[in-house]
């Protein structure tokens, strides 16, 4: 089911929130400003690009696990607390680990057999392979 929400419903004072109950839609059709916090319980879908504002955090509130990507185009992957012998940033296809970052000593590793770098090359070969 879907229905139209008025600017008159959503106005009121500080504090106010509008809920869309189970089965319902909610749609902005043009642009909107949240100047707090937007909650989402649940999936969120977005039909175009999502900004996020230069030297700007996607992550938790206390920014110690995060995404920063800073006006220089720097990407930080930030993350605390983990422990040795985990991983800290993987790539996963399909279920298949692609390569993985431990905690414990920087090291990359490619779990998958023979898999590794292809180095100074645009097309790999396996005379360019570095896998060992």
């Amino acid at each position: 089911m879907t229905g139209i929400v008025k600017t008159d419903q959503i106005q009121g004072a500080q504090g106010s929130s509008v809920t869309v109950p189970t089965g319902h839609t909610f749609a902005v059709t043009s642009n909107a400003t949240v100047g707090g916090t937007l909650g989402v319980t649940g999936i969120g879908t977005f039909a175009d690009d999502i900004v996020i504002g230069d030297g700007k955090t996607i992550g938790s509130a206390s920014k110690t696990d995060a995404i920063t990507i800073a006006s220089s185009g720097l990407t930080q992957l930030r993350s605390t607390g983990i422990s040795a012998g985990n991983q800290v940033f993987q790539v996963i296809d399909d279920g298949a680990t692609l390569f993985q970052l431990r905690a414990e000593d920087g090291n990359i590793s490619f779990p998958q057999a023979g898999a590794g770098i292809y180095l100074g090359v645009t097309a790999g070969n396996s005379a360019n392979l570095l896998n060992d």
